[in-house]
């Protein structure tokens, strides 16, 4: 099944619930997330940390990592 994503930035958000209710009414879409975008860009950030605790990495190590390839 081939599925198109849309991607809509809406700026007023009274008009925006009006939006989304629509939309889930309609048996073709699937409404997936309706976080503001700023509070998502701050999850993510807070996903990354301590990614690298406990491990020794430095830039040379990377390096013959990437040139591997």
């Amino acid at each position: 099944m081939n599925v198109d994503r849309i991607i809509l930035k809406v700026t007023d958000s009274k008009k925006k619930e009006a939006l989304l209710q629509f939309l889930r009414q309609l048996n073709f879409v699937t409404v997936e997330d309706t976080k503001p975008v700023s509070s998502q860009k701050k999850d993510s950030l807070k996903e990354l940390f301590g990614i690298w605790e406990g491990r020794s990495v430095d830039i040379s190590t990377i390096r013959q990592a990437a040139w591997k390839s």
